[in-house]
C-alpha cells in the first residue's frame, strides 16, 4: 500500500500576506505559537536542555550558539552567546550537562559547552580529538555516551565519520575509530547505526559494536535518492527517512530484517507545492518534521504503514521549493513544547497537541468473483492526500486528521465506483471493506477532451467517441464553483451557451451505455471564455467647470480595468494624462478662460481600447489671486515683495505695521516691488491684490515679514583652540538686546558660545543676527581667528613575551593575518571611544596599544588618549606609520604619559613630561622612566625593560581572574585572543609560564581600572 499524500484540506487555505514583520493566517493545526526570538544573522540547528526545573533552547546561529531560557515559553530570554566563526551549518547534540557543536567551517573543531552552571554561566572548550579534527556536518550521541560525528574531517584521519567516547571524558573525549564511506547524518541505538548515505542515495544499517570496523548489515535506496536523515522506532523495527530534495518524501521502512528493508508507506505535506523535508524526530506514536518553507508538521505513525498528518504550523510566508525556513523541530523537552529553528525568522516555541488520526482500512474485492482487486483507488473525499491504492491482497489503509462524517469513494477502471459515508473518530480504526461490481460494457469515460470556437458566451466542447457508448452526459461549471450543470449530448461534441464572458470553466464527460450502464465522469478540461472587445467610453460630459478645474464623467465600460483621461489646450501638441479606476475625474490646475479638449480610453486586461473623440470645454474667466508670494532682502528699513505672474494689468501690495489701522499701498505691473521707508525692528503684515480689466480684483491672504535691527559693531577676536568656551556676545558693541543668534560655523552655538576645541587653526567668518524676541533681525558678519594647540610625542616600549632579544619583538599576529585592522580597545575595561583603523597594517607591527596623557596636577584624569601601533623595534607609530604622535586636544605643558596593552600591565612615567610642538621622546625600555620602577616593569638579561605579561583582563592587576581567561582559551590556535600573552597566535603553556611569575602584580593605582 502506497499513499500519495497526507494533507488536510484546510491547510491549503493559507493567506501568506505580510503585515509588518509577521504574516496573517498562519497555518495552525494542533500547534500554537508561545514565543519567538529573532536572530539577524540567521540560524541552523537547535537542541533542548533541561536542568533544575528550567528549560533552555540551544540555538545554532551563523556566528555561534545562543543559550535561551525558555522556562517561561511566552517570554524567552537569551542568557549567553558562545561566539564562533561564521558558517551557515552548525549541528548540536546534548549529553548530560554538556552541549557538543560541530560546523563545516574549517578549523571549527569540536566545541564543548558545559551547561552545569546555567543560568549563571557556562564554560566552553575547543577540541581536535587528538587527530587534528577540523570540521563535521552533524553529530549524534547514543545511549552509551558514544559520539558519532558525520561528514567529518581531520588532519591525520582524513574525511570520515569519527567515533568518540564522550562518556569517558565529556570535556576531552578519546578517539575510538572511524567509518570512511560518507554519511550525512545518522541515528545509533544498541550498536546499530542507521546511516544516511546522501550521495549514494541509500539508507544503510551498520553494526558499529567494533568502532574501528563497522559492518554493513543491509541497505535500501530511498525514493528520491538523496538520503538525508533517519529516526527509528524504539524497538528498531521501523525507521522514518527523509530525502532532502524539492518535493521529496518522508518514507517509512520495516527494517526488522536489515538484509531485507521494505518500504511500507510514504508521507508528503502538500501535494500542490514542492516543499523539501529536512529532519523527522519520532516521539511515541508521532514524528515531528522540520519541513523548511512549510514549517513544522506532526504525523501520526501509530501504524507505520498508514502515515497521517495531524498537525502543522507555518513559521514564515515563504512557499515552494528551496532550502529556507525550518531547519530543526525538537520535541523532547519535559514541558512538551516543540522548539523550531527557522533559518530566517529564528527560534519558535510551539505548543503541540498530539491528536491521533482517524484510521480507515479494509480490502476491495470483485463483487462477482470475490477476487482481490489490485490497484483500486480509495479516497476520503475533501481530505487531500488521502487517496491510496490497494495492494495485491486488495488491502488499503488511509484516514483523516479530522473526525466526522466522511465520504469514501472507491473506484477502479472496469468497475462501477462505490461511494459510502463513514463516521470517523480520532484514535479509532474503522474497517471499510468494499465490493465493486464489474462494468464491462461501459467501463471507460471518454478521452481526448477539448474546446474550440470559444466566444464571449459560447464554447464547443469535444471528446473522442467511447466504445459501447450510445450517448454522453456533459457537465460544466465555473472554476471554484461547487454546482455542476449537466446536459445530454447525442454525439461527441456539444455547444455550451449562455456562458459568462472572460470566465474560467471546466467540463467533464460520461459515457452512457445500454442497460442503463454509465462510466465514471472523465477528468476535467478547462477553458476560458473570450474577453469582450475593449469598448470606447461613451456619453462623455463636462460639469462643474470653474476657472481652473473641470469634472469629466462617462458611462462605465464592462470589463474595464481602468481608464486613461487625456486633456490639452486646443491646438497644443502634447496631452496630459491620468489613469483612473472610476468613471469620473476632476481635472485641476487649468488656466482660466482657455479652450480645452478631453479624450478617454478604456484599458482592459488583454488590450486597450481606442480614445474617444474629443469633448471640448472652456474654463471660466476670472481675475485670480497669485498662488505664490513672498518677501526677500529684508533690511532694517526695506523689504522686497515677490509674487507669481497672473497675466493681470497690475498688482497692488497692501502693507502696514501689525496693529496700525491704516494700510499703505504700492502698485506695479511687474512681479515684485521693494517697499522702502520702513521702521526698523517691526513686524509688518501684507497681501497682494491682482487687478484685471473689467473683472473684480482678487486678493491673497495676509502674511507677515520683519524688518531688522540697525547694524551693530564687532570687535575681531583671536583665541587658542584649547582655551575653553568664550561668549561672543561680549565682543559686540552697541548690542541691541539679549535675543541675538549666531550661525555659520559648527563650533559656535546659536546663543554665541564659542567652543574652539578641535577646530582647525585659521580665520572664520560667522553671522550674527540681532533682534528683539522673534520680531526684529539685523544680520552682520564677524571675524574670528583660531590659533593652534597640540603637542607632539614619541614613545618606545617592549612587551614581555613578545620580546625576542636584540631590541626586537615577534610579529606573528601580523604575518598570520590575525591582527585586527581596527584598534580593539572600545570594550571594557578600556571603553576607549576612538575609531583608529588602517588597511593594510604597517610592516613589522606587533599589536595595538593606547597612549594616554594625564594632567600634571591631577594624575587620575586623562587629558587625551590615542590608539597607536607598536612596531617590532619598540617604536609606537600612528596609523600612517609616523613615529610622532600628535595630541591635538591639549595645550603645550607638562603631562604624565601612560602606555596600555590589552594583556600586559600598564605603566606610567614617574614624573610629568614637558610637551610642546617639538616631539619629546619617552623611552619605557629603561626602568628609571617608570613610576614604581622595577616593580612595575620586567627586565631582560640584555638590560632592556618591557611591560609585564599576564594582565589578560586589562584591569591593572594580575590575578586568578586572568588565569581563568587563559584556561578558557587554552589550546586555541591561530586566533587573536587575550590569553595569548606572548603574541605568537596560539594559547599554550608558554603563555601560562609568562603569567605565573607575574601573578599578584599590581599596577599603579592611578591607572588601574
Amino acid at each position: 500500500m502506497m499513499k500519495r499524500y497526507f494533507f488536510l484540506l484546510n491547510t491549503l487555505l493559507i493567506c501568506l500576506t505580510w503585515a509588518g514583520e509577521n504574516f496573517n493566517a498562519k497555518a495552525q493545526t494542533n500547534l500554537g505559537l508561545l514565543g519567538q526570538v529573532k536572530y539577524p544573522q540567521g540560524v541552523s540547528d537547535l537542541w533542548g536542555y533541561a536542568a533544575n526545573g528550567k528549560e533552555y533552547a540551544l540555538v545554532a546561529t551563523r556566528t555561534g550558539i545562543s543559550i535561551v531560557d525558555i522556562t517561561d515559553p511566552t517570554n524567552p530570554t537569551q542568557l549567553h552567546f558562545v561566539s564562533g566563526p561564521y558558517n551557515i551549518w552548525r549541528d548540536i547534540e546534548v549529553y548530560d550537562h554538556y552541549a557538543y557543536v560541530v560546523s563545516e567551517q574549517a578549523n571549527h573543531a569540536l566545541v564543548i559547552i558545559d551547561l552545569a552552571d546555567l543560568p549563571g554561566g557556562y564554560v566552553s572548550y575547543t577540541r581536535n580529538l587528538g587527530i587534528g579534527f577540523s570540521k563535521g556536518h552533524t553529530i549524534y550521541i547514543d545511549e552509551n555516551g558514544i559520539g558519532y560525528i558525520f561528514g567529518g574531517n581531520s588532519a591525520t584521519h582524513g574525511n570520515a565519520s569519527h567515533f568518540i567516547d564522550i562518556a569517558a571524558n565529556p570535556t576531552d573525549p578519546p578517539y575510538l575509530g572511524k567509518y570512511t564511506t560518507y554519511i550525512h547524518d545518522g541515528f545509533v541505538r544498541n550498536d546499530t547505526l542507521w546511516a544516511c548515505e546522501i550521495y549514494a542515495g541509500k539508507l544503510r544499517m551498520l553494526n558499529v559494536s567494533n568502532k574501528t570496523s563497522a559492518v554493513s548489515m543491509g541497505s535500501k535506496t530511498t525514493p528520491n535518492a538523496f538520503t538525508h536523515s533517519a529516526w527509528p522506532t524504539t524497538d528498531g523495527d521501523y525507521v522514518y527517512v527523509t530525502d532532502e530534495v524539492n518535493g521529496a518524501w518522508v518514507t517509512a521502512y520495516n527494517c526488522s530484517d536489515a538484509a531485507d528493508i521494505k518500504e511500507v508507506d510514504r508521507y508528503k505535506h502538500d501535494p500542490l507545492v514542492n516543499y523539501p523535508p529536512h529532519n523527522p524526530y519520532r516521539l511515541n506514536d508521532f514524528f515531528v518534521v522540520s519541513y523548511y518553507k512549510a514549517g513544522v508538521t506532526i504525523v501520526d505513525c501509530k501504524y507505520p504503514y498508514n502515515l497521517i498528518e495531524t498537525g502543522h504550523y507555518d513559521t514564515n510566508p515563504l512557499v515552494g521549493s528551496g532550502f529556507e525556513g525550518v531547519w530543526t523541530a525538537h520535541p523532547y523537552l519535559p514541558s512538551g513544547v516543540v522548539l523550531a529553528s527557522d533559518m530566517q525568522d529564528g527560534l519558535f516555541i510551539l505548543e503541540p497537541t498530539y491528536t491521533q488520526a482517524c484510521y480507515v482500512e479494509g480490502v476491495v474485492k470483485d463483487a462477482i468473483t470475490n477476487a482481490n482487486i489490485l490497484g483500486a483507488t480509495v479516497q476520503v473525499v475533501n481530505i487531500i492526500g488521502s487517496n491510496t491504492t490497494t495492494n495485491a491482497t486488495g488491502f488499503y489503509a488511509t484516514g483523516s486528521g479530522a473526525s466526522g462524517s466522511k465520504l469514501i469513494v472507491t473506484s477502479k477502471t472496469g468497475y462501477i465506483s462505490d461511494s459510502t459515508y463513514k463516521t470517523l473518530t480520532n484514535g479509532v480504526l474503522t474497517t471499510h471493506n468494499v465490493f465493486l461490481s464489474p462494468n464491462t460494457n461501459c467501463a471507460a469515460p471518454p478521452e481526448g477532451l477539448g474546446a474550440n470556437t470559444i466566444t464571449e458566451t459560447t464554447a464547443t466542447v469535444t471528446w473522442n467517441a467511447a466504445p459501447n457508448a450510445i450517448d454522453y452526459s456533459v457537465r460544466y461549471r465555473k472554476i471554484d464553483e461547487t454546482t455542476w450543470t449537466t446536459l445530454p449530448a447525442p454525439g461527441n461534441s456539444l455547444t455550451l451557451t449562455a456562458l459568462t464572458a472572460f470566465t474560467n470553466y471546466e467540463f467533464q464527460v460520461r459515457s452512457n451505455c445500454t442497460g442503463g450502464l454509465k462510466s465514471n465522469f472523465s477528468g476535467s478540461f478547462k477553458f476560458k471564455t473570450a474577453e469582450p472587445a475593449c469598448a470606447t467610453p461613451t456619453n462623455i460630459t463636462i460639469t462643474n467647470i470653474s476657472a481652473n478645474t473641470a469634472e469629466v464623467n462617462w458611462d462605465a465600460v464592462p470589463y474595464a480595468l481602468s481608464y486613461t483621461v487625456a486633456w490639452r489646450k486646443i491646438n497644443e501638441t502634447y496631452w496630459k494624462t491620468e489613469h483612473v479606476t472610476t468613471d469620473t475625474f476632476t481635472i485641476t490646475n487649468l488656466i482660466h478662460k482657455t479652450n480645452y479638449e478631453v479624450q478617454i480610453r478604456t484599458n482592459c486586461s488583454n488590450s486597450n481600447g481606442n480614445f474617444s473623440t474629443s469633448t471640448n470645454f472652456t474654463t471660466l474667466d476670472a481675475c485670480l489671486a497669485t498662488p505664490g508670494y513672498w518677501v526677500t532682502n529684508n533690511t532694517y528699513q526695506s523689504a522686497k515683495v515677490n509674487w507669481l505672474p497672473m497675466g493681470a494689468n497690475s498688482y497692488t501690495v497692501y502693507y502696514r505695521i501689525v496693529g496700525d489701522p491704516t494700510w499703505l499701498t504700492a502698485t506695479t505691473s511687474n512681479t515684485n516691488i521693494t517697499l522702502t521707508g520702513l521702521s526698523s525692528c517691526k513686524t509688518y503684515e501684507y497681501y497682494v491684490e491682482t487687478v484685471c480689466t473689467g473683472l473684480p480684483p482678487a486678493a491673497t491672504g495676509i502674511k507677515n515679514f520683519f524688518t531688522l535691527d540697525p547694524p551693530a559693531e564687532w570687535t575681531p577676536l583671536s583665541i587658542f583652540e584649547c582655551m575653553g568656551t568664550v561668549n561672543l556676545n561680549d565682543q559686540i558693541k552697541n548690542y541691541y538686546d539679549d535675543y541675538g543668534t549666531w550661525a555659520g560655523v559648527p563650533f559656535v552655538s546659536s546663543s554665541g558660545q564659542l567652543n574652539p576645541d578641535g577646530v582647525a587653526p585659521g580665520s572664520y567668518t560667522i553671522t550674527h543676527t540681532t533682534g528683539s524676541g522673534a520680531s526684529c533681525q539685523d544680520v552682520f558678519s564677524a571675524n574670528i581667528t583660531v590659533m593652534a594647540c597640540g603637542v607632539n610625542l614619541k614613545v618606545k616600549a617592549f612587551l614581555e613575551g613578545a620580546y625576542t632579544g636584540s631590541g626586537q619583538m615577534r610579529t606573528d599576529l601580523l604575518t598570520n593575518g590575525l591582527l585586527p585592522t581596527k584598534q580593539p580597545y572600545n570594550t571594557a575595561p578600556w571603553n576607549y571611544s576612538g575609531t583608529e583603523s588602517v588597511t593594510p597594517l604597517p610592516a613589522n607591527t606587533v599589536d595595538w596599544v593606547i597612549i594616554e596623557l594625564r594632567w600634571a596636577n591631577d594624575t587620575a584624569v586623562v587629558a587625551q588618549a590615542k590608539a597607536a601601533l607598536l612596531l617590532k623595534n619598540g617604536d609606537v607609530v600612528t596609523t600612517a606609520n609616523n613615529t610622532t604622535l600628535f595630541f591635538d586636544e591639549v595645550p603645550p605643558g607638562n603631562y604624565f604619559v601612560v602606555i596600555r596593552h590589552r594583556n600586559h600591565l600598564d605603566i606610567i612615567t614617574n614624573q610629568p613630561i614637558a610637551l610642546n610642538n617639538t616631539a619629546t621622546t619617552v623611552n619605557f625600555t629603561v626602568a628609571n622612566v617608570v613610576m614604581g620602577g622595577s616593580s612595575q616593569i620586567h627586565q631582560f638579561a640584555d638590560g632592556k625593560h618591557a611591560l609585564k605579561a599576564g594582565d589578560i583582563d586589562g584591569n591593572g592587576t594580575i590575578t586568578i581572574a586572568d588565569y581563568n581567561i587563559y584556561a578558557s582559551q587554552a589550546s586555541s590556535i591561530m586566533e587573536y585572543l587575550p590569553g595569548d600573552t606572548n603574541l605568537d597566535r596560539n594559547v599554550t603553556i608558554a603563555d601560562f609560564n609568562l603569567y605565573k611569575p607575574n601573578s599578584s602584580a599590581i599596577g599603579v593605582v592611578y591607572i588601574r581600572y
